[in-house]
This record gives C-alpha cells, structure tokens and sequence, in this order.
C-alpha cells in the first residue's frame, strides 16, 4: 500500500514538474551580433578608434625619439667618459620607463573611454530586449553570443523584433 502512495505521490509530482515545464517559453539573441548593427555602437567604436589611433601616434614617436637616442648614445659611447655612458644610460632607462607608463595609462583611458561609450548602447539594447522579450510572453532569453545554449529546440530568436524595436534594418 505504501509503495502504491509512493508511486502515485511520484507520478503526480512529475506530472506537476511536466505542466511548470510547459508553461515556460525561452528565447536566445546573439547580443553581440545586436550591439554590432547598432549605430550608436558604431560610432562609438569609431570614436574609440581615433583616439586610440592618436595614442598609437604619439606612441610611436615616443618610442623612435627612444631608439634614435639609443643609437647616437651607442654610436658615441666609446668618445664618453664611463661617468656620462652611466647618465646616458639611466636616461634611457626613464625614458622607457616614461614609455610604459604612457602605453599603461593610454590603454587604462581607451578601456573607460569604452565602458564610458558603449554603457548607453548596452543599456537601450537591454530595454529593447526586455520589452520584445514581454511582448511575446518569454519567460528567459538566452545570450547565444556567450556561447551559454547548449540545447535549442526552436526556442524564439528574437534578434529581429529586437532589431526593429531599435529602428536597425
């Protein structure tokens, strides 16, 4: 008798977990894919670009103003007294110095110019994906762009009402 409880308790309690099951509806977007055709993502990434293009600039002079004093020092070294091949190293030695830390703080501004930028982009790409994801009664969207769907059955790709919903042909 017990056994017979036990079996009916277990098929009533799967039957419970098949009817929740049932009721949720997923959807996935590729996020990445989404940011990437939205204007502002584009200029955006333009803008970081440019500045990212003047680092390069003044860093590339940085570093031939660097090797050409390192060649002349080199070239003059045997004319110098050890006193001043010692001053003229340790010139050079903060001079790279100065240039790592010019690369170091270059890449520290591009990355929260970036984080600075594409925030907004991020945010309205998630309201977007909110609203289209309670318009169609989605109980969870999957990010596919992580690589995190291991398993889909057809779920809803909503990357095209999302699209519209932000005015991106």
């Amino acid at each position: 008798m017990k056994v017979i409880k036990l079996l009916v308790l277990v098929a009533l309690m799967s039957f419970g977990f098949n009817e929740a099951s049932a009721q949720v509806k997923m959807g996935h977007i590729d996020v990445n894919l989404l940011v990437s055709l939205m204007p502002e993502a584009k200029k955006a990434s333009s803008q970081l670009e440019t500045m990212g293009k003047g680092f390069e600039s003044d860093y590339q002079k940085m570093v031939t103003e660097f090797q050409n004093l390192q060649q002349k020092y080199q070239n003059e070294a045997s004319q110098q007294s050890e006193a001043m091949n010692q001053t003229r190293a340790k010139e050079l030695q903060d001079k790279a110095a100065r240039i790592q830390s010019f690369q170091e703080t270059a890449q520290k501004e591009l990355a929260a110019k970036s984080d600075e930028l594409m925030a907004p982009v991020f945010k309205k790409a998630q309201d977007a994906i909110d609203a289209v994801a309670k318009e169609k009664g989605l109980n969870y969207v999957v990010n596919a762009s992580l690589g995190v769907l291991v398993y889909d059955d057809g779920s809803l790709n909503i990357i095209e009402p999302v699209k519209k919903k932000l005015g991106i042909q």
